[in-house]
């Protein structure tokens, strides 16, 4: 398990059965998951920290909606509620 998860590091619990079964260990995905936890409590499985294509700082900043509707120039042509 552990080699898979340093071959692996990105992997979940679901992947990581499906490997563990072609190699012939047969253990349910839920199993997987303890063994997992287990490993990081022990500090055996350090996980990778997440990397971002762009950093955060250069990211430009969201729009923010300053109305209630997502297009007010299409809404302003309704009449209320008829």
């Amino acid at each position: 398990m552990l080699a898979l998860c340093a071959q692996y590091p990105r992997w979940g619990k679901a992947k990581l059965a499906v490997l563990l079964a072609r190699q012939g260990i047969a253990l349910a995905v839920s199993m997987v998951g303890r063994i997992l936890r287990y490993l990081r409590q022990c500090r055996l499985l350090v996980e990778p920290q997440p990397t971002r294509a762009t950093p955060a700082h250069a990211m430009p900043a969201r729009a923010v909606q300053t109305e209630g509707r997502a297009d007010p120039q299409r809404a302003a042509g309704r009449s209320g509620g008829d």
